[in-house]
């Protein structure tokens, strides 16, 4: 789902979401939306493509059933399941500097269009308001 043009990168990063939320959610997954915050990355795999760091917030749901769901996702939309690696950095020791830094390694800060347009919350993303869910960061 990879692509060089980031609006159609970022339309695969809404489809996917959107039925990850419903596999982990139900039908019924923007009254329990998964909040989480996208970061696109312009990276070279057999040619210049963007795809995305994701960080999930909840407490509801535990690493297994955040990976059953995206495995559930991935057989759906016909993915292979490796496109997807999960990990929980609340726990473990995790280094959180890290993960930032690696999420937002290659976000320019000094070109507002640029981290403006790579960083997708999910609350732009699906237009839900963050404030009607118990799990705000």
């Amino acid at each position: 789902m990879r692509s060089c043009n980031l609006e159609t990168a970022t339309y695969h990063l809404k489809h996917f979401m959107q039925q990850f939320e419903r596999n982990i959610a139900g039908t019924h997954w923007k009254k329990k939306h998964v909040q989480f915050i996208s970061f696109a990355e312009f990276g070279e795999k057999n040619c210049y493509t963007y795809h995305f760091h994701i960080l999930i917030h909840t407490k509801k749901y535990d690493i297994t059933a955040l990976q059953t769901a995206l495995n559930k996702t991935c057989d759906d939309l016909s993915l292979d399941r490796s496109i997807c690696y999960l990990e929980d950095i609340y726990h473990y020791g995790s280094d959180y500097y890290g993960v930032i830094y690696y999420c937002l390694k290659s976000i320019n800060p000094f070109s507002k269009k640029d981290w403006r347009a790579r960083i997708q919350p999910s609350n732009l993303l699906f237009d839900v308001n963050w404030g009607e869910y118990n799990t705000v960061a």
